[in-house]
């Protein structure tokens, strides 16, 4: 008792103590904390905290922050400048940052981070391993030949107390019970396998649509950040599932069921390598009809 005890108390104080702290910010500084992490239960240290592991970089227009399909190793948040997203050819709204998104969405700069989702997926997947799934000729030999030292040892231990038929029978109803659950596809739980390879893979492309300053966080920092307490990791976890929602809301209020612009026809052919240029073939279909003599 005295273990925890000791072990809730350096909790509690590690709590307290990112809280209880007063920071200095800069001006920028202040900007980025009120718009992306104050509003979900950062605090200024942790701020500071968070920010000390992020790389400022700047990119020039045109450059491809995110190919989708491609996976990614890092978080980025944009602190400056607009971006344009978009997923097979087609614009999307929700995945873009652009100045003034904050207050004129109703999702908010649901924009602004880049890579979180596939940061929490590949977290998750990492902490939640899946286990090694035995085909149905390998459980049983695994099953039969755990059987057979458990009935070894049983009749050792039980021998004093009962006769042979009395181990014979439970011997046969253990026997009937490691069929039955082989039968129904048991899994036999031990080394972990790797996920799928698809993992962590960018969901969009995202594009610079002028020169953009971004606040970069590996995937090795964000996880030693994630692990250093139950309070970063809540508020962080927050941060990011935020935009997410905001992206969900974002898209299902944008109206927009016009043909993709050139540019996005161009952002998927160019950094697919010219792969993929997915177009809306019906309606193009439809203004050859209307152009086209009667």
């Amino acid at each position: 008792s005295s273990i925890f005890a000791m072990t809730n108390a350096y909790n509690i104080y590690k709590i307290l103590d990112e809280r209880g702290h007063r920071v200095v910010m800069s001006e920028d500084e202040e900007e980025i904390f009120v718009e992306h992490f104050m509003p979900h239960g950062l605090t200024p240290k942790q701020f500071k905290k968070v920010m000390a592991k992020a790389e400022r970089i700047t990119v020039q227009k045109g450059t491809a922050i995110s190919k989708q399909g491609v996976t990614l190793d890092s978080v980025y948040l944009v602190i400056r400048g607009n971006t344009r997203g978009s997923a097979f050819g087609r614009r999307l709204s929700a995945a873009s940052s652009v100045t003034g998104n904050r207050a004129a969405l109703k999702g908010g700069d649901s924009g602004a981070w880049i890579g979180e989702i596939e940061f929490l997926e590949l977290l998750w997947q990492k902490e939640h391993p899946l286990k090694k799934v035995f085909p149905k000729d390998e459980k049983e030999a695994k099953m039969n030949c755990d059987k057979s030292l458990g009935d070894l040892n049983g009749k050792e231990d039980t021998a004093g107390m009962a006769g042979n038929g009395t181990i014979d029978r439970v011997t046969e109803k253990t026997n009937v019970s490691e069929r039955k659950e082989i039968g129904k596809g048991a899994i036999l739980t031990g080394q972990p396998v790797e996920r799928p390879s698809n993992a962590g893979r960018a969901l969009y492309t995202i594009v610079a649509e002028e020169e953009c300053e971004l606040a970069r966080f590996s995937h090795a920092d964000l996880e030693d950040l994630m692990k250093s307490s139950s309070d970063m990791r809540s508020a962080m976890t927050r941060a990011m599932t935020a935009v997410v929602v905001g992206r969900v809301v974002n898209f299902t209020v944008s109206r927009s069921t016009g043909t993709p612009t050139w540019s996005t026809w161009l952002d998927q052919w160019k950094h697919s390598g010219g792969a993929i240029l997915n177009v809306q073939s019906e309606k193009i279909v439809e203004a050859i009809k209307q152009v086209a003599p009667q």
